[in-house]
């Protein structure tokens, strides 16, 4: 998880570990979920956590190819308008 946190914080998104295979996500982008199941790739938005608010996302972490998707899949998304 160590690589894909890395990753994450180098596109400004806040990324959190914790003792499952899992990181916590925080990011300015609001529709993250929407977007990347357009692409086929699902995270949790975790907006109905109580005490959480839109941005708040759980994503799994996979293996290293399908970690390197999701990383593209994000890229993609930040650079287009919105973000």
């Amino acid at each position: 998880w160590a690589f894909l946190q890395h990753e994450l914080r180098r596109l400004g998104v806040t990324a959190v570990s914790g003792e499952a295979n899992f990181l916590f996500l925080r990011s300015p982008r609001t529709d993250l979920a929407a977007r990347l199941r357009d692409q086929g790739l699902l995270i949790r938005d975790c907006r109905n956590y109580p005490g959480l608010s839109p941005g708040y996302y759980r994503v799994s972490v996979r293996t290293h190819a399908e970690n390197l998707l999701l990383l593209a899949a994000l890229q993609e998304i930040f650079a287009s308008p919105g973000a």
